[in-house]
C-alpha cells in the first residue's frame, strides 16, 4: 500500500488572567435648596403739593375830593355914624299977650357938633371851600394762596417690597468605586 498523509489542524484556547485594580468615579448630582430674599419694586405714586399765588383783582371805586371855592355873601349890621352942626342958642319970651314968643336971644347962638347914627345893613363877601368829589375806578389786587397737587407717578420712586423666592442649585458629589480583577492563566484543550 500506499502512506497517504493529512494535515490536521488543531485550535488551542490559551485563557489567560490579569488582575488589575481600576477606580471608577461617577458624577452624581444633588439638588440643594435654599430660600434667597429678593427686593422687588413697583412703581408708586406720591402726591406732591405745592403753594402757588394767585393775583385776584377787583375794581373798586374810591371817592376822591378836590376842594373848590365860591363866593357867598354874608350879610352883616353897620353902625355908620355922621356929625352935624346946629345952633345952640339962648332962648326968652318976646312980645306980649298973645303975641308971645320963644325966641333966641340974639348973640347968644353957638354951632354945636352932634353925631348921628345908624344901623345900616350890608353885606361882605367870603371865599367859602367846598368838595367836589367824584368816583374813580381802581384795580385792587392781592395774592390768594393756592395749593396745587400733582398725583402723577414718578420713575424715581418705588415702594420696595420683598419677597422671598425658592431658589434650587446642584451640587455635584463625586463618587467612586473600586473593582479588582484577578489574573490567571488558562490552558485550552
Amino acid at each position: 500500500g500506499s502512506v497517504q498523509c493529512r494535515t490536521e489542524y488543531a485550535t488551542l484556547w490559551d485563557t489567560e488572567y490579569k488582575e488589575t485594580e481600576t477606580q471608577v468615579c461617577t458624577t452624581e448630582y444633588e439638588k440643594v435648596c435654599r430660600t434667597e430674599t429678593q427686593r422687588l419694586c413697583q412703581p408708586t405714586t406720591r402726591q406732591e403739593c405745592s403753594t402757588v399765588y394767585e393775583k385776584q383783582c377787583q375794581t373798586v371805586y374810591k371817592s376822591v375830593c378836590v376842594e373848590q371855592y365860591k363866593t357867598e355873601y354874608e350879610p352883616y349890621t353897620e353902625t355908620e355914624c355922621s356929625t352935624q352942626y346946629k345952633d345952640d342958642c339962648e332962648y326968652q319970651w318976646e312980645g306980649y299977650g298973645n303975641d308971645k314968643v320963644w325966641a333966641p336971644i340974639a348973640g347968644t347962638c353957638k354951632k354945636n357938633p352932634y353925631e348921628t347914627c345908624k344901623d345900616v345893613a350890608k353885606t361882605k363877601e367870603r371865599q367859602v371851600a367846598y368838595p367836589v368829589c367824584n368816583d374813580v375806578p381802581e384795580q385792587k389786587c392781592v395774592d390768594v394762596p393756592r395749593q396745587e397737587c400733582s398725583g402723577s407717578p414718578r420713575p424715581d420712586l418705588h415702594q420696595p417690597a420683598t419677597a422671598e423666592v425658592p431658589g434650587c442649585a446642584q451640587a455635584e458629589l463625586q463618587g467612586s468605586s473600586q473593582e479588582g480583577s484577578s489574573q490567571g492563566q488558562q490552558a485550552g484543550p
